[in-house]
C-alpha cells in the first residue's frame, strides 16, 4: 500500500512541474513578442532632456501679474530654472508640494524660476496660487513650439538652463529635489550644479 501512495505521491509531484512548466513556457511565449517589439524596454518610457540641448528664444512674455518680461534663453549670470506644467496634468498637481517646497529651499529669486503652463488659463489657478510668489508663471501660448522644440515630452519637465543650454533635467520633482542644485545671482560667481 505504501508504494502505491508513494507512485501517487511521485506522479502527482511530476504532473505539478509538467503544468508549471506549460505555465512558464505560456509566459514567455506571450512576453517575447511584445519584448521583441520594444513594448516593456525602458527607452519607451519618457525620459528627461538631455544636457546640452539648446533652449530657444521665446522673446517677450507676460507673467500671471500682468508684468512682461524676456525669456532669459541667452542669460550668462548664473543657473536658473525652466519648468513645463500642465494645467489639466494629474502629475504635475501630485508633485507641486515637492517642487514647491525645493524651490522654497533654494532661496532664488523668482526672475529666475520661469513656470510656462499649458491648457486652459482657468486650470492654471492652482499653479499661481502656489507658486505666484516663488516664479514667473506664463501661460504657454496654444502656437507655441517652445515645450517641443526643446524635447519636452512629458509634463511636468523640469530643466536648469545656463548661458541658453540645459545643464540638467528631471520629469520627477522628487528626484530634482535629491540633486543639489545652486542657483547663483552673484554674476561674478560660478554657477553650481552638484550631484
Amino acid at each position: 500500500m505504501t508504494t502505491v501512495l508513494a507512485f501517487l505521491a511521485a506522479l502527482f509531484a511530476a504532473l505539478s512541474l509538467a503544468l508549471s512548466l506549460a505555465v512558464a513556457l505560456r509566459v514567455k511565449k506571450i512576453l517575447d513578442p511584445l519584448i521583441e517589439e520594444g513594448v516593456t524596454k525602458s527607452q519607451d518610457r519618457p525620459q528627461p532632456i538631455r544636457p546640452g540641448v539648446r533652449v530657444p528664444d521665446a522673446g517677450i512674455l507676460t507673467d500671471h501679474k500682468g508684468e512682461t518680461f524676456r525669456f532669459p534663453a541667452a542669460d550668462t549670470t548664473g543657473l536658473w530654472l525652466l519648468t513645463f506644467l500642465s494645467a489639466g496634468c494629474p502629475g504635475c498637481k501630485q508633485q507641486l508640494p515637492t517642487f514647491k517646497k525645493w524651490v522654497t529651499s533654494l532661496g532664488v529669486s523668482p526672475d529666475r524660476v520661469i513656470i510656462m503652463v499649458s491648457g486652459e488659463p482657468e486650470g492654471a489657478e492652482l499653479y499661481r496660487t502656489e507658486l505666484g510668489e516663488l516664479a514667473r508663471i506664463t501661460q504657454a501660448d496654444p502656437s507655441s513650439t517652445l515645450a517641443e522644440d526643446i524635447g519636452a515630452e512629458v509634463w511636468p519637465t523640469y530643466l536648469v538652463v545656463s548661458e541658453g543650454t540645459v545643464q540638467f533635467s528631471e520629469i520627477s520633482a522628487s528626484r530634482l529635489a535629491a540633486t543639489q542644485i545652486r542657483l547663483v545671482e552673484d554674476p561674478e560667481s560660478e554657477a553650481a550644479l552638484v550631484g
